[in-house]
């Protein structure tokens, strides 16, 4: 899958690594801090901001707990859940 944009985030999900990746600054240098498991929280190395999320097995840990997951994207990124809901990929 390439990269899609749905405001505010850019996304990008691997399929091979089960990787999905939410930004909001393409390519910007960032530092990493994980939350819950898998859960990588990146900010900004310049100003610290929260500018994206990295999440490992995706498919394999959150099928079925995308709601879940909304809800601390929601909370990080001061988005709604139902919008945080829809930037991630549909698991079937």
């Amino acid at each position: 899958m390439g990269d899609h944009v749905m405001a505010p985030f850019t996304i990008r999900y691997d399929a091979g690594g089960d990787v999905l990746y939410l930004t909001t600054t393409p390519g910007a240098p960032a530092s990493t801090q994980e939350g819950e498991p898998g859960v990588l929280w990146r900010y900004d190395e310049r100003g610290g901001a929260l500018i994206g999320v990295t999440i490992l097995d995706f498919a394999e840990v959150w099928r079925g707990r995308e709601r879940r997951l909304a809800e601390l994207i929601s909370a990080r990124f001061g988005v709604t859940c139902d919008e945080a809901l829809a930037a991630l990929p549909t698991l079937q």
